[in-house]
């Protein structure tokens, strides 16, 4: 019987290849271990191509509305980066 909080995911030990864990009280909740021991969680009923190319649009559009009534100016250039310590790249 798994239930996936904190102490579950500080406890896991990556393998060869990627494998999952899946919470027996949260159906459809999950957690994807890579072969890097990066996880990533798999939230039930949200099967959404492009998901985080949509997050960061949505992200963009709020700092760009932000900035300009913060500032006066509109935002010019924004840069994301993925850091590859935290998401094995």
């Amino acid at each position: 019987m798994t239930n996936i909080t904190t102490r579950t995911i500080e406890r896991i030990c990556p393998k060869s290849v990627s494998f999952f864990i899946r919470d027996t009280k949260l159906k459809g909740f999950a957690l994807k271990v890579n072969p890097s021991g990066v996880p990533s969680l798999i939230l039930p009923h949200c099967h959404h191509k492009n998901l985080a190319s949509k997050i960061l649009s949505l992200c963009r559009r709020r700092i760009q509305r932000d900035w300009q009534t913060l500032f006066g100016f509109p935002l010019l250039m924004l840069e994301t980066f993925v850091d590859p310590t935290l998401f094995g790249c």
